[in-house]
């Protein structure tokens, strides 16, 4: 199976729980992180506890380089200094430093992923956690949490 087969995949399942038509276009893993950290996608995501574990997993199988897009699935004990987006999914143990007021941080964690996360320097983080999730934030030098 290659990397469009399991975009397609994705696409069709989401379709099949109600996804918008944006979905028919997600042939890639760029686009597919895309609409993943869009509001609409985050929000869709996280109600529905999609894409599942193993499909998650599967991905991961299929794209070697999704640390790359900020998408982190099973990854472990890690230590990240996050951009704008990032999601930990699965069996990930995340040590996130986030830094400065150039973007909103956004933190997801999914699939019972744990994450503490320091921000510093002005940051402004937004986390949005699935009910099997830990996110804890420590704040400092002005920044803050929404």
């Amino acid at each position: 199976m290659t990397q469009s087969d399991i975009m397609t995949k994705v696409a069709r399942a989401a379709k099949a729980l109600g996804a918008c038509a944006k979905t028919d276009y997600a042939q890639n893993i760029e686009y597919m992180a895309e609409l993943f950290f869009s509001p609409q996608g985050r929000e869709f995501c996280l109600r529905l506890g999609y894409p599942g574990i193993e499909l998650w997993r599967e991905i991961k199988t299929h794209t070697p380089d999704l640390e790359k897009f900020g998408i982190y699935v099973d990854a472990g004990n890690i230590a990240v200094k996050a951009n704008e987006f990032l999601a930990l999914i699965g069996n990930t143990y995340a040590s996130v430093e986030v830094s400065g007021c150039d973007v909103l941080h956004h933190i997801i964690a999914m699939h019972k992923a744990f994450a503490v996360v320091t921000a510093t320097d002005h940051a402004v983080i937004a986390t949005e956690a699935g009910d099997d999730c830990t996110i804890e934030i420590n704040t400092y030098n002005g920044s803050i949490a929404l």
